[in-house]
This record gives C-alpha cells, sequence and structure tokens, in this order.
C-alpha cells in the first residue's frame, strides 16, 4: 500500500495551485492557457520518474534505501523538477515586454 505522503497529490496539488497564481500573473493568453494544461500532466510524469528513480534504488540498494533521506528527498526533487518548469512556461517573454515599453 502507498501512504497518502508518497503518491504524488502533494506534487499534484503543488503543481497546479502554482499554475493557477503563475497563469494569473501571465500577461499571455496562450501562456495561461498552456500552463493550465501542462500542470496535472507535468506533475505526474515528475512523479513517475520519482517512482522509476526508487525503484531503480530498492533494486541497487535494497528495500532499506526507503528509509533513508533518498526517500524524503526525491519527494522535494520533484518540486525542483516541476516549479522552474511551469515559472518558465509561464513568464512574460522579453520581445512582448520590450515592445510594449517603446510605445510608451
Amino acid at each position: 500500500m502507498i501512504a497518502d505522503a508518497c503518491s504524488g497529490f502533494a506534487t499534484l496539488y503543488a503543481s497546479v495551485a502554482i499554475a493557477i497564481l503563475t497563469a494569473y500573473f501571465c500577461n499571455s493568453v496562450r501562456r495561461k492557457i498552456l500552463l493550465l494544461l501542462i500542470a496535472a500532466p507535468l506533475a505526474i510524469a515528475v512523479n513517475i520518474m520519482r517512482v522509476l528513480l526508487l525503484t531503480l534504488l530498492v533494486n541497487w540498494f535494497g528495500i532499506d534505501i526507503l528509509a533513508t533521506k533518498a526517500h524524503e528527498l526525491s519527494g522535494l526533487l520533484t518540486f525542483m523538477i516541476a516549479l522552474p518548469i511551469i515559472f518558465f512556461l509561464g513568464q512574460n517573454p522579453a520581445i512582448e515586454t520590450s515592445a510594449t515599453e517603446s510605445k510608451k
């Protein structure tokens, strides 16, 4: 049985929440839609990579590896991968920003 803390829902909730906040501050409608559409699949993909990494670690070092910091760090790693991608997709393009400033 998988514990709730290990199921990946925390990554899903955090990714969706950050995507919504980032989309709110984004100027481009296309980027807003992209952020909202990519948040859940990104969280799932990152969590799949986490599970694969943990599976490989268990294969190489045994089941006791899950009782170490490696298990906790893998959860943080999911955030360290997903959140910068969301922020990158949500940033306003420099071309649009400089063109808007030059019109003023």
